[in-house]
C-alpha cells in the first residue's frame, strides 16, 4: 500500500516551493488494517522520506545531498497504517532555536494566531504552524531535541 513520494515542483528544479497537493478523503475507509486512513500528516524536514530532498532548513545542505533513498521507520509506520504524508515543514536551521529574524536561508514560519510580533520559535515551529494554519492538516510530526538528523531510524 506504500507509494513512493515525489516532490511537487512548480517553480523550478532547485527551488523549494510552498505548493501542496491535498489528497481527497472520499475513498478513505478506516479499518483494523488502516486505522489512520484519511489522516493527512505534515512531517518536519529532518525525517528522511524516499524521493524527497531533505534540507534541515539549510540551503547548502539541500544543494549537497540528493533525495532520500529510504524513508524513516517512524514515517513508514504511519504510512503502513494508512496516513497520507502531505509534505515537509520548515524548522529552525539544523533544529537549533532561531528567532524569525535570525533565519538565514529560508523564511521561518510565522505564528498564524498571533499579532505579527509573537513567533512560534523553536525547531518544530513549522509543524505547529501547519496544524494551526490549515484545517486539512490533521497532525504534524515534530520531535523534540536530542536527535541525530536526518532521521532515518
Amino acid at each position: 500500500m506504500l507509494s513512493r513520494q515525489s516532490q511537487l515542483r512548480l517553480m523550478g528544479e532547485n527551488i523549494q516551493s510552498l505548493t501542496v497537493a491535498v489528497p481527497s478523503r472520499i475513498k478513505s475507509t478506516k479499518n483494523a488494517s488502516y486505522p489512520l486512513s484519511g489522516w493527512r500528516i505534515a512531517v518536519k524536514d529532518i525525517f528522511l522520506i524516499e524521493g524527497i530532498q531533505t534540507s534541515v532548513c539549510n540551503r547548502t545542505y539541500y544543494e549537497l545531498y540528493s533525495p532520500a533513498t529510504k524513508t524513516a521507520k517512524c514515517i513508514t509506520l504511519l504510512q503502513e497504517k494508512g496516513a497520507c504524508i502531505l509534505g515537509i515543514t520548515k524548522l529552525a536551521a539544523f533544529a537549533v532555536t532561531e528567532e524569525l529574524i535570525e533565519c538565514m536561508d529560508y523564511q521561518a514560519p510565522w505564528n498564524p494566531r498571533a499579532d505579527g510580533y509573537q513567533s512560534p520559535e523553536g525547531s518544530s515551529s513549522g509543524s505547529g504552524v501547519s496544524v494551526a494554519s490549515y484545517k486539512w492538516v490533521d497532525i504534524a510530526i515534530g520531535p523534540d531535541s536530542e536527535f541525530r538528523w536526518p532521521f532515518s531510524y
